[in-house]
């Protein structure tokens, strides 16, 4: 009896000590961080490219009048985790008010591109922005899975009441003022509006482009994309097979300048 106790006391023992390994090594959660300047909103950006357990939530504390807003320089930016970005708190981020106009990001000129990305260390992959503005920089490029990277749920954008305006593409190749890639999963785009957006390539006509890889899919609601020049919207299939879908539901494609912009569909690499 007592050799038959012992001997289920060590397997618990040896259990309980399981657990607790398990427990010891099992990963952090990831942080969510209240931001109220620009070096803290770039420091917090740049944690979350290093470490796996870094913020993957950043709060912006309302900037908005003249000559207080956000600033950030050119910026490469590759995420461990799925990132998201929101705008529209209060001080201390004790409460919030859901507006395009009351959170702005200004990235100081046409010479400052911008890539946000989530391509690796982590089983999903996401970029996501929500009540704020984006504004003057030159290539703004959201990038979320890879090919070859991520399970087919993987690598989706999101991005509702937000506002894009003036970035201004002066290079050359398949690229413009927004491009947005998504792998296997959808490019999800509510209540935004793209407006002063400068296509100065010329080997695309697309002011914004969508690269929609392995049976992705994008979806327009509310959105109003002022384009000029002549430029389009433009949806692309990416690198592996597959078909994409577009729905846009109550949304305006329109060009202020009278130019003959429009939706354009195609391959990137056929």
């Amino acid at each position: 009896m007592y050799t038959k106790t012992f001997s289920m006391l060590r397997r618990l023992l040896t259990a309980c000590a399981l657990l607790a390994l398990l427990c010891c090594i099992a990963p952090a959660r990831a942080a969510t961080t209240c931001v109220n300047s620009d070096a803290l909103l770039q420091s917090t950006l740049s944690i979350a490219t290093i470490l796996a357990n870094g913020p993957n939530t950043i709060r912006l504390v309302q900037r908005f009048s003249t000559g207080d807003h956000y600033t950030l320089p050119a910026l490469t930016m590759n995420f461990l985790q799925p990132m998201t970005i929101e705008g529209g708190y209060t001080t201390n981020c004790a409460s919030r008010t859901i507006d395009a106009t009351n959170t702005i990001i200004d990235f100081g000129g046409a010479n400052n591109d911008v890539f946000f990305s989530q391509t690796t260390g982590s089983p999903t992959a996401l970029i996501k922005f929500e009540g704020l503005t984006l504004r003057n920089g030159g290539q703004l490029n959201l990038s979320a899975g890879y090919y070859g990277k991520f399970s087919d749920d993987a690598g989706a954008i999101r991005m509702s009441h937000v506002r894009i305006t003036n970035f201004n593409f002066a290079g050359a190749g398949f690229l413009g003022p927004v491009r947005m890639d998504s792998y296997a999963s959808e490019t999800s785009l509510e209540d935004l509006q793209f407006d002063h957006l400068t296509q100065n390539s010329t080997d695309t006509n697309c002011s914004v482009i969508l690269l929609l890889d392995e049976d992705s899919l994008a979806s327009f609601r509310y959105v109003t994309a002022d384009l000029s020049s002549a430029n389009n919207l433009c949806f692309y299939s990416g690198r592996s097979t597959g078909n994409y879908n577009v729905e846009i539901i109550n949304s305006i494609i329109w060009s202020s300048d009278g130019s003959a912009a429009g939706i354009k569909t195609g391959n990137q690499f056929a």
